[in-house]
């Protein structure tokens, strides 16, 4: 299911604008290859009435809409269309409508600025618009410049700087990215400045200044050249042969193997995020090929690529905080969302982003075999898989279950199957949750340091315990943390500490079990966890699967929670991020 791109044209006789035809054919011209390319829907409506707009959101059905643009004349009040003066606020009211997906709304008319507040009191996202008349041919400049900006893989804020440098270069004029807007004072901000165009972002949506325009095609699940295999849990098979190049004592002949063999097989060997949502997707509850079983594979992805990119992650804030590297990769405030928004972000995307920077800064990196996962990353096939994925977080919402089909499970398994397999190197490490580090120190004796531990796998009984006997180790690691080890290195020398990304809820209670939470963000300075052992689109709606800090929630492990909230504050301040 394609994205939508709409590009709306009205002109007014009375006052012909000559270039706005060009508009069209320019902007025809630089998305068009997208179009062919069927990455995103170009819908173009020249001479556009008020039922033109009417009639062309409401029969997207279930198409998301991404861009909403207009050029032509207007005022703070009205879009002029070719049945004459559209009022401003219905047709804020009836853009807002595809808010859910909608990325950008683009007014490129004369002051334009006043429908601002509507539409983001609506909850669109992000909206460019004018503040003063604009001479024709400039609008047509700058829409060219920042459109063709998009096309070429950047993000919404780096396209609109595009255009920005183009009216500081031939008109010495400025534009301005409007953040953190407080939506009460936003007109009196709007007085005070008067530059030609501006972005205003949402203050709950600044996580849109990195969107994108897809670049290949989604590949809907729902579409297909090729058949693949039909039923539930019938594409996984591969995983387990994949995992057996990085572990060959894994018995990967499936010739041998009934179906609850190797997918107990793949839950054990799992990380214990991705096993516990993997084990629901395989469950006998999840046989029927439907909305909900679309929605464990999505959220299964989204656990898995979140997780990867956390080691990774870890690991540059390792090397940047200790200054071992001089990394100048500006990491995407991700953690300034709330919880929902967190699914626009392409881990997948910004794992690669981190890993090269690790690379290029000279470092060893922890997750070496991820540079498999890259190699795989540059065949279309895969980026095509893991873009179905990505789509499917947002199109899943939306879906209605009499038009699924079984084809459509199937194409989303397939790229799941796709995806875990790229990721199975991921049985070379155990996840362990540290409790407390004891220095024991006999006399005349080497010191030794006693860490009370708990494995972090996935076991029958679905609970993950401290064990009773300690590790034994040369070296400390990290009290009340959850670390990355590689399998095989008992003496702790090389790990990776994951706090305060991945957290064990009760690493300061005393409680034998653990409980794995993720970060989701940190807002109105609460930090936000979210619990892993649920479907992340539970965790969406259902407050008991979230911690948020310096609530009742957190009083039993109070001092815990202060450690995370400093260690989230130190990220934050190590990358610029507060």
């Amino acid at each position: 299911m394609r994205p939508v791109i709409f590009l709306a044209f009205a002109n007014d006789e009375s006052a012909f604008l000559n270039l706005l035809k060009e508009e069209s054919r320019s902007l025809d011209r630089i998305l068009k290859p997208l179009h062919q390319k069927e990455a995103i829907e170009l819908n173009i409506k020249e001479n556009a009435s008020t039922e033109d707009l009417i009639y062309q959101i409401d029969s997207l059905g279930t198409q998301p809409l991404y861009i909403f643009h207009y050029a032509g004349h207007a005022d703070n009040d009205h879009l002029v269309l070719d049945d004459g003066q559209a009022d401003a606020e219905g047709i804020a009211s009836l853009i807002a409508s595809r808010k859910d997906e909608l990325n950008l709304v683009f007014l490129n008319g004369c002051s334009t600025k006043g429908q601002v507040e509507k539409l983001l009191a609506l909850g669109v996202k992000a909206v460019i618009a004018t503040s003063q008349s604009i001479q024709d041919d400039k609008a047509v400049r700058f829409a060219k410049t920042f459109y063709y900006a998009l096309s070429q893989n950047n993000s919404l804020a780096q396209s609109f700087k595009r255009a920005e440098s183009l009216l500081k270069s031939k008109y010495k004029e400025e534009a301005k990215i409007y953040r953190k807007i407080d939506l009460s004072k936003l007109k009196e901000v709007q007085k005070e400045e008067s530059l030609p165009w501006g972005l205003y972002i949402h203050p709950d949506y600044e996580d849109v200044l990195r969107w994108k325009l897809p670049q290949y095609a989604p590949k809907p699940i729902s579409v297909s050249e090729n058949r693949v295999a039909r039923g539930p849990n019938t594409q996984f098979g591969r995983i387990l042969e994949s995992m057996q190049k990085y572990d060959p004592s894994i018995n990967a002949d499936l010739k041998d193997l009934d179906p609850t063999d190797y997918l107990n097989t793949i839950i054990e060997k799992l990380p214990y995020p991705i096993a516990v949502q993997f084990q629901k997707l395989v469950s006998s509850d999840l046989k029927k090929l439907n909305r909900k079983r679309l929605l464990q594979i999505s959220s299964t992805y989204h656990i898995s690529s979140k997780l990867v990119y956390f080691f990774l992650l870890s690991q540059l804030w390792e090397e940047k905080h200790n200054q071992y590297i001089d990394s100048k990769l500006t990491i995407s405030d991700w953690h300034k969302s709330p919880l929902r928004d967190t699914l626009s972000f392409n881990y997948t995307e910004e794992s690669i982003g981190v890993y090269n920077d690790l690379k290029n800064n000279g470092a060893k990196v922890f997750l070496h075999e991820y540079q498999d996962f890259q190699q795989e990353f540059q065949k279309t096939s895969f980026k095509e898989a893991c873009q179905c994925l990505e789509n499917l977080k947002f199109q899943v919402f939306r879906l209605q279950e009499t038009k699924l089909h079984e084809e459509e499970c199937a194409k989303a398994e397939k790229a799941l199957s796709d995806y875990l397999s790229a990721v199975s190197f991921l049985v070379n490490y155990d996840l362990y949750g540290i409790r407390d580090v004891f220095l024991h120190k006999p006399r005349y004796e080497n010191e030794v340091y006693k860490h009370k531990y708990a494995l972090l796998k996935l076991t029958l009984k679905d609970s993950i315990s401290v064990k009773d006997k300690p590790l034994d180790s040369s070296f400390p690691t990290d009290n009340n943390s959850v670390i990355l080890l590689r399998k095989g290195n008992t003496d702790l020398e090389d790990y990776l500490s994951l706090s305060p990304f991945v957290i064990d809820k009760n690493a300061f209670s005393a409680k034998s079990d653990s409980e794995i939470f993720f970060l989701s963000s940190k807002l109105d300075e609460q930090v936000i966890f979210h619990r892993v052992k649920s479907s992340f689109f539970k965790v969406i709606e259902d407050k008991d699967d979230q911690i948020h800090t310096n609530t009742e929630d957190t009083e039993d492990n109070e001092d815990y929670f202060h450690l995370v909230q400093r260690q989230v504050d130190t990220f934050q301040a190590d990358f610029n991020l507060s």
